[in-house]
């Protein structure tokens, strides 16, 4: 739908057609499928540590920071703490900068785009 050098929103995933965003090779998605033949208003909020999707002005989901996975060079070795990995955790926020360079790739109408850098009502 819109995408960017940093970002690609898809109205329908590739992986199994639900809202969502890809950055840094990573795919986000919501928990929604936009239905088919329906209008609706879509609003994106983010914050410094996720993307808020709000459908027809209700909160539908957050997408928070995940832990994608840790390693330790001295785990396992003597003196280790009960959880080598806690030092190590790493840390993805899944925010979203906007991609407005480029827009395509579907079928279909928006009837009403606004974009601000603010977050006025949803």
């Amino acid at each position: 739908l819109f995408s960017s050098s940093d970002a690609t929103v898809y109205l329908a995933s590739p992986k199994n057609g639900k809202l969502a965003f890809e950055r840094e090779g990573y795919l986000n998605e919501f928990d929604y499928v936009v239905p088919a033949g329906r209008k609706v208003r879509l609003t994106f909020v983010g914050t410094n540590r996720e993307t808020l999707l709000f459908v027809d002005g209700r909160f539908r989901q957050a997408l928070y920071p995940l832990t994608l996975g840790s390693a330790s060079t001295d785990a396992g070795l003597a003196g280790a703490s009960a959880d080598p990995y806690a030092a190590s955790k790493m840390y993805y926020q899944r925010t979203l900068v906007f991609p407005l360079a480029r827009t395509g790739n579907f079928v279909g109408r928006i009837s009403d785009l606004s974009v601000s850098n603010y977050a006025e009502k949803y």
